[in-house]
């Protein structure tokens, strides 16, 4: 039988063990960093309001029907011609958490036009005005925030991290 072992300097093991000890506080404050600004981020994006829709461009409906019932609960409403009130956009809540499940971000709006303008059930007119999707908008983010997560592992556990060579 052969046995051999080898250790560790050290001097590398405590440098090591500093390291990460350092890394727990600076990791908290970059992900709280990442956080707030994908949030800001992520809000901005979804509460983004294209142009208004010119009153001589034709509009495609996808049928009569949602045409006639779009047009009558803007009279019930006494909002035509049509006045934006903004409360679409001022509905969306942005929310990210971190726990041992991940980072977990959940975007909120109980507006009730939401689906049909920015959500699955999107009208063509919707599309055609570049209305900005909840849907591709979430997926974005998840990839800045991965991208970006790992970036803050790296600035937090390397020593050099922002120190120009």
């Amino acid at each position: 039988m052969y046995r051999a072992s080898v250790k560790a300097d050290d001097d590398i093991v405590e440098a090591n063990i500093e390291a990460v000890d350092n890394a727990f506080p600076i990791m908290k404050t970059l992900t709280k960093r990442r956080f707030s600004k994908t949030k800001s981020k992520g809000l901005a994006r979804l509460r983004a309001e294209p142009a208004l829709w010119p009153e001589n461009k034709p509009r495609r409906w996808k049928s009569r029907r949602q045409q006639i019932y779009v047009i009558m609960l803007l009279k019930e409403e006494d909002n035509l011609p049509y006045q934006r009130t903004h409360n679409l956009v001022n509905a969306w809540e942005l929310n990210l958490t971190l726990d041992d499940n991940g980072a977990t971000i959940t975007a909120e709006n109980d507006d009730p036009s939401v689906q049909f303008v920015q959500g699955d059930w999107t009208q063509p007119m919707h599309l055609d005005s570049e209305w900005p999707q909840a849907a591709p908008i979430l997926t974005d983010l998840q990839e800045e925030l991965n991208d970006g997560m790992i970036e803050d592992w790296f600035t937090a556990t390397d020593p050099r991290a922002g120190v120009s060579s």
